[in-house]
């Protein structure tokens, strides 16, 4: 059984009811701004896969890029030694997402954030 038919059944849904099931994890659709990354994390551009979403593990490709970042308080606190996430690892991406993610870059590398926004988008000119 799929994931939305034990969420919603087999109902109709209405015309205001978005089901995002994002596969893979929250940290795919931030690395899909490769540049505003980099820069904020001091992280090299090559250190960003070229295709977040498609990564079997994307919160392990952060840690890792977040490991060879240039800024020691990144390196110190996003990834701890283990390579699991540090103890700022929430709080600092969230201040990315909040002050230096580019959503509009995002979507070119990321085709499930792309039709998520499309999805959005179309919602708002239907209730116009």
């Amino acid at each position: 059984m799929k994931l939305r038919d034990r969420l919603i059944g087999h109902r109709q849904p209405g015309p205001f009811l978005v089901l995002r099931l994002v596969r893979p994890m929250n940290e795919a659709w931030l690395m899909a701004d490769a540049a505003g990354f980099a820069q904020h994390f001091g992280v090299l551009p090559a250190r960003i896969p070229a295709a977040p979403e498609e990564r079997p593990r994307p919160k392990a490709d952060l840690l890792r890029g977040c490991q060879s970042a240039r800024r020691r308080a990144v390196r110190a606190d996003l990834v701890r030694p283990d390579g699991a996430p540090g103890p700022w690892y929430v709080q600092g991406l969230n201040t990315f997402a909040r002050e230096a993610w580019d959503v509009d870059r995002a979507r070119e590398r990321s085709p499930s954030l792309d039709r998520a926004i499309a999805r959005l988008e179309a919602m708002r000119r239907g209730l116009g």
